[in-house]
């Protein structure tokens, strides 16, 4: 649930469209262990903040997904390893900066909270850079974001020489 909400406050920052991810993760869980369980961790993991409305919530708004696709300024944490796979064998030089440029400059803004991210975030802009990543501080489930990471890179790369 930490990471979860964890990628839901960077999507939030960032005006992400994929918050939804983050946010129908979080009804899904809500579904497997029940509302009372799944309000117990989401106090403990958000420190008391409120709920916001879930995917099934009958007080949700409709229009909320239509809002924030008209709004592409960020990107999901699922996604970013795959975006910046794209950016890295598709992108110019130029995009390549520019997205390292963004990356770092959340990384430097990353809350203690979410300080987590930090390395995840280093390895892809030593990445972006051309320069080889200290993965050795990756931890679960980063580690895994950046195996897939590995494997877009590689796909993309594949599909460049066909």
């Amino acid at each position: 649930m930490s990471y979860t909400l964890q990628a839901l406050d960077i999507f939030e920052r960032l005006r992400s469209p994929n918050r939804s991810l983050a946010l129908r993760t979080l009804a899904q869980l809500r579904a497997e262990v029940g509302e009372a369980t799944f309000t117990v961790l989401w106090q403990q993991a958000s420190g008391g903040r409120p709920l916001p409305d879930l995917p099934g919530d009958a007080d949700a708004s409709p229009d909320e997904d239509t809002d924030r696709d008209e709004n592409r300024t960020g990107m999901s944490l699922a996604e970013l390893p795959q975006y910046v796979a794209m950016v890295i064998t598709q992108g110019t030089m130029p995009q390549r900066q520019n997205l390292a440029e963004q990356l770092s400059e959340v990384q430097a803004s990353l809350p203690p909270d979410e300080a987590v991210l930090a390395p995840l975030l280093a390895c892809l802009l030593a990445a972006l850079r051309g320069e080889t990543p200290d993965t050795s501080l990756l931890e679960e489930p980063f580690t895994s974001l950046w195996q897939q990471f590995q494997d877009e890179l590689e796909s993309q790369k594949r599909q460049l020489d066909q």
